[in-house]
Formats: structure tokens, sequence, C-alpha cells
């Protein structure tokens, strides 16, 4: 495995920060449009079957590129001294992802199975950064997830961590290819070639994201095919003292 914690862009190609974030700012008026129009369509009834299918994932693309836009929007403002961190409790900010991709698995007819400790478990981090850096792991794992597969959303302490995983059954990468994914971890995004349609770009923000938590990606590719993403976050010691 190999983090991400050190290693920066600020350019895309010929493209700099700024002017991303500006076009992205351009994108969001009409994908909210497109969602409200999807809603409306909704409210509308009478609906036949395969209308019904097509309205909700009109809705589902709408709100998944809705995600992705305010992340390279929050990505031109990230600033440690405008993000506070505070104790939050990793059941908690997991069920919450869990809950919003649910209806995107079940509409790429997949799965989501969240394994958590029993016992509580509280992380250092930002109550806004750390939910998008989880969905966008999953979503991730989502898009390269076979029909009928799993992904599974996991949490475990190590030493002074808790490391939070997304597990994927994805296409088998060769050794090479794999090396390329690691180095790239939270800087420029790059087309991935056994990854067809990933750009790497939700890597990229998930990696400037940790970085504004102290906390840092890692990836573990799976003999079987798939690879696991993990998110390791400095542990509250909050618990301990009550």
């Amino acid at each position: 495995m190999k983090d991400a914690s050190t290693g920066e862009s600020s350019k895309w190609g010929s493209l700099t920060m700024p002017s991303v974030v500006a076009a992205a700012h351009e994108l969001k008026a009409p994908l909210v449009l497109l969602r409200q129009l999807s809603y409306q369509l909704e409210i509308v009834g009478e609906l036949t079957p395969e209308q019904k299918i097509i309205q909700q994932r009109l809705r589902l693309t709408a709100e998944r590129s809705l995600r992705l836009v305010e992340n390279i929007t929050q990505t031109g403002r990230l600033d440690e001294t405008l993000f506070a961190l505070e104790p939050l409790h990793v059941r908690s900010v997991w069920e919450g992802v869990e809950g919003e991709m649910k209806p995107l698995a079940e509409q790429l007819d997949q799965r989501i199975k969240l394994t958590v400790p029993k016992k509580p478990l509280l992380v250092v981090a930002h109550k806004e950064l750390l939910p998008a850096v989880l969905t966008g792991l999953c979503d991730n794992a989502l898009a390269h997830n076979p029909k009928g597969e799993t992904v599974t959303l996991a949490a475990k302490r190590h030493d002074d961590e808790v490391v939070f995983s997304v597990r994927d059954h994805g296409p088998k990468i060769d050794a090479s290819t794999f090396r390329q994914l690691e180095g790239r971890l939270g800087i420029a995004p790059q087309p991935l070639g056994s990854r067809p349609g990933s750009s790497g770009l939700g890597l990229w923000i998930a990696g400037n994201f940790a970085r504004a938590m102290s906390a840092r990606l890692s990836v573990t590719r799976h003999r079987a095919g798939g690879m696991t993403f993990s998110l390791h976050v400095p542990q509250s010691g909050q618990l301990s003292l009550l």
C-alpha cells in the first residue's frame, strides 16, 4: 500500500485550479435544474415502470454530478483555518453515507454492505469533508463493481487511527497499472486504462480533502479482482475520557 499524504498538484494539463472551480460553478445551475425537472416528473405521476426507472436514473445522475461539482468547488476553498476538526461517531458517519448511496446501488443492480464495530469509535475529522471523501470512494466503487456484486463499507481501529475502507469487485489490474494508481492518489487526474471511464478526479478530490483533515488515503489490490480504497483518520480519545 501507498498513501497520498504528500504530493499535490494545482494544475490539470493546461487548466489551472481557479479555471476548473469557475467551470464547476457554471455547471451547478443546469444540474440543479435537471434534478428539479426529475422531481417534477415524479410529482406528475402516472409513469410507466420503464419511465419511472428513467426518471429515477435522471435524478440520481443529477445528484451524483452535483456532488462532484460541489466537491470541486470545495477544493478551491480548502484552508485548514476554515475547516475546524471535531470528534465524529464512525457508525453515524458511515450510516449516513450508506443511506445516501443505496438508491444509486439499487439502480446499478448492486448491494452495499456496512460492517462497523459494535464498540463506539470516534475520529477527529471535519463533519462535511469526511462524509464527502467516503461518499466519493463509494461512488468510485459502484462505478467499477459488476452487477449483482456487493460494495463493502467497513471501519476498524488500527493503532491511533481508524481505517475506513471501501471494497469493490471490479476488474483485475496488473502490477504495473496498480503502481500507476498508487502514485496517482491525491494528485492530478489522468485516465487509467484498465478502469475505463475513470479519470481519477474523485480520488484527487478525496486526497485533497484527506490532507485538509490530517488524514491519508491508501489502496489495496486483490488477487481475485477488485480494489479496497482506505481512508486513515486520527482516532479521537474523547470516549476514553468519559
